[in-house]
């Protein structure tokens, strides 16, 4: 059956795609169903700190930076921690979850375990506090983090993020793109630069996912 999209939303993935593929590149998800009787295995988790230009205030809880699933701490915001933590004298630090960016791969990944490796994380540093700015996933981690140990999260801010069941048909559509992604990996032309790949795999998806009139 075709699946169709409004005009305006097609014109919006044009411009967000090539973004999002590009940070896919990063990102190796391997998501598997959470379990309340598994052991926490924490990984090595990648990330920046920024210290205030001005010097910071110690007493101040720290920044920490959230990124969403298709992206990575570098991508998802740019200078935006050196710019807060500036006008907020508060250290900032902008994490890669597991499975994505720099961090550490591991065979498991669900939500549940990005909470425990943010307060694990808290926890390594010794952060009586902390302040958590979200951005999808990142929101998600930040919200379940809160719902754990409330005590450790000073402030909570989460951005573009749904606090509800994420709809079916929205999944089935992020599954779509992910096949259609490894389809268009096999007909990459040998002994292209990454930028020419990553353009073809653009053209390749909106080709495909094109609006039928």
């Amino acid at each position: 059956m075709a699946r169709f999209m409004p005009k305006s939303m097609w014109r919006l993935q044009q411009m967000t795609v090539k973004l999002s593929l590009y940070t896919s590149c990063k990102a190796r998800i391997f998501i598997r169903h959470s379990s309340h009787e598994r052991k926490f295995k924490p990984v090595k988790i990648a990330y920046e700190q920024f210290e205030p230009k001005c010097g910071s205030d110690d007493r101040l809880s720290p920044l920490i930076f959230l990124h969403g699933i298709t992206s990575s701490k570098e991508i998802t915001w740019g200078d935006l921690p050196q710019v807060i933590a500036d006008r907020t004298k508060r250290k900032a630090y902008n994490l890669d979850a597991r499975n994505h960016g720099d961090s550490e791969w591991s065979e498991e990944f669900d939500f549940d375990l990005n909470a425990e490796d943010l307060l694990h994380f808290i926890d390594e540093k010794s952060f009586p506090k902390v302040v958590i700015i979200g951005h999808s996933m990142g929101g998600i981690t930040g919200i379940k983090a809160a719902l754990k140990a409330p005590k450790r999260i000073e402030m909570l801010f989460v951005e573009e993020k749904f606090v509800k069941k994420v709809p079916q048909a929205f999944m089935d559509e992020a599954l779509s793109y992910m096949n259609i992604w490894r389809e268009a990996e096999r007909f990459i032309p040998t002994g292209v630069e990454k930028e020419q790949a990553e353009n073809f795999i653009t053209e390749y998806i909106l080709r495909k996912t094109r609006p039928k009139n």
